[in-house]
């Protein structure tokens, strides 16, 4: 993911965790003035899923307008709607191509520029 990112943009900063713990606490932990552009979760993280984290990020209202992207290898309707419930703005399932791959970041680029 982070290749792909930086290839359709290398300007952008791309910040990585382990888990759903580490991604709360680094978002809490940032500066009030400091609001990622974009969070892109793995529904499947060690200790929270996605709809988890959402929940929690979205108690801190600077969150609230920042768009969130899950991408999970689960299809499963069930998990894209409680994704979406929980405060996503898109919900991918994991390609198995690098030009889906590629198409999957050339869509969250558009979603970011759409909210922008």
């Amino acid at each position: 993911m982070e290749f792909a990112l930086f290839e359709h943009d290398p300007t952008v900063r791309v910040v990585s965790v382990e888990d759903g713990r580490q991604a709360v606490n680094h978002l809490t932990g940032l500066w009030d003035q400091t609001v990622p552009d974009l969070i892109i979760l793995d529904y499947r993280m060690p200790f929270l899923t996605a709809p988890e984290i959402l929940k929690k990020i979205n108690e801190n209202s600077r969150y609230i307008l920042t768009p969130k992207i899950v991408w999970s290898t689960y299809s499963d309707e069930t998990h894209r709607i409680e994704c979406l419930y929980s405060g996503a703005i898109a919900y991918f399932v994991k390609p198995t191509t690098v030009k889906g791959l590629q198409e999957i970041v050339a869509t969250m680029f558009k979603i970011l520029s759409s909210v922008s």
